[in-house]
């Protein structure tokens, strides 16, 4: 292909792109549920990866900065130019060729606030100006979660993002991150903040069900659900120590926002909501308690009931094959009502 025809073909390319309506975008759009994604990062990733090698202290760059940097590391753009009828094309005109995808995943990621725009810089040539870019903290996490999936960098990522989520806590006074701050400093005294913190969010980044928005990726942390049993209990035995060493006006504010996340999802997947609402209300000024909703394996019916939010935190981290069971009201039948355990 000569130098005019593939340019006459970018050409192409990037108006039918322009043309083309941009699809809903949402994290599992920068994870790629695809079959063995791990091993084949996708545009986003990459893009996002930049955050960790940038040494501009400003955290700022422009879209050519950026695509300057694809241009030498995703494995796509150095392979279009390895074939004979395309390697002489110079290397201002090959990062000038990906520029366009590169605005659009920019935009992309500017929409689910993994990226901010905050300010403009001159251009080289010219009187123009060109935005800058930055990282946000949440995309600063994502790339760090990205690269903890290679063992190799998995230590230096999981004190990265240690150090992201202390850093955060300083700028927030919740009663969630004052357990949070003080939990987290545990699991990296104890070495679990991998096994307690970065695997879960790996883990759900992994699962099918879908991540619409950075809140909700981070939500599998409120209540995390450690798959080893030895693991689940000393989860259990940091969280309730944490818990316990909180000044009391903490624990409620704590235990009541726990209740409302927790209400929150169990409400979305309520089979009998009418009942779910009614014992929710009855039970609306118990902020140690939450309303779940059961099903009973010996009458097939579904009921609701208030739980103590500790015990069902508690009762979580058990292995699956040792579910939250309780007696059914209608049919009396002891331990019968299975309780479910929400992953978020």
């Amino acid at each position: 292909m000569s130098f005019d025809i593939h340019h006459a073909w970018y050409k192409f390319v990037k108006n039918t792109m322009l043309a083309m309506p941009r699809r809903g975008i949402s994290i599992d759009s920068i994870f790629g549920k695809v079959e063995d994604k791990r091993k084949n990062p996708n545009f986003y990733e990459y893009i996002l990866r930049y955050s960790t090698v940038m040494i501009n202290d400003q955290n700022a760059f422009t879209h050519w900065d950026l695509a300057r940097w694809l241009y030498d590391n995703y494995p796509e753009f150095k392979e279009r130019y390895k074939d004979f009828s395309t390697r002489n094309t110079t290397i201002s005109k090959r990062i000038e060729y990906t520029q366009e995808s590169t605005k659009n995943s920019l935009h992309d990621l500017i929409t689910l606030n993994l990226i901010g725009t905050i300010g403009e810089r001159k251009i080289a040539k010219g009187t123009g100006y060109t935005p800058l870019y930055a990282f946000t903290w949440y995309g600063k996490l994502h790339a760090w979660i990205i690269e903890s999936f290679d063992l190799a960098k998995q230590e230096k990522a999981g004190k990265e993002i240690y150090n992201l989520f202390a850093h955060h806590a300083t700028h927030f006074h919740t009663s969630q991150y004052a357990l949070g701050s003080a939990l987290y400093k545990k699991f990296i005294d104890r070495g679990v903040f991998d096994d307690f913190v970065v695997d879960v969010l790996r883990r759900r980044i992994n699962s099918d069900n879908p991540i619409l928005d950075i809140y909700e990726l981070l939500g599998c942390l409120a209540i995390p659900v450690i798959t080893n049993r030895e693991k689940a209990r000393y989860f259990t035995q940091l969280w309730q120590e944490t818990f316990n060493e909180m000044d009391p006006e903490t624990q409620q504010f704590l235990l009541h926002s726990l209740k409302l996340r927790i209400e929150a999802k169990m409400e979305r997947e309520a089979k009998f909501p009418q009942g779910f609402e009614y014992v929710r209300f009855k039970f609306r000024d118990r902020y140690d308690m939450v309303t779940v909703e059961g099903h009973c394996k010996n009458c097939d019916e579904d009921m609701n009931v208030g739980i103590r939010i500790k015990y069902y935190i508690e009762r979580t981290q058990a292995p699956s094959e040792d579910p939250i069971l309780g007696n059914c009201p209608t049919c009396k039948t002891e331990s019968s009502v299975i309780y479910p355990k929400l992953e978020y």
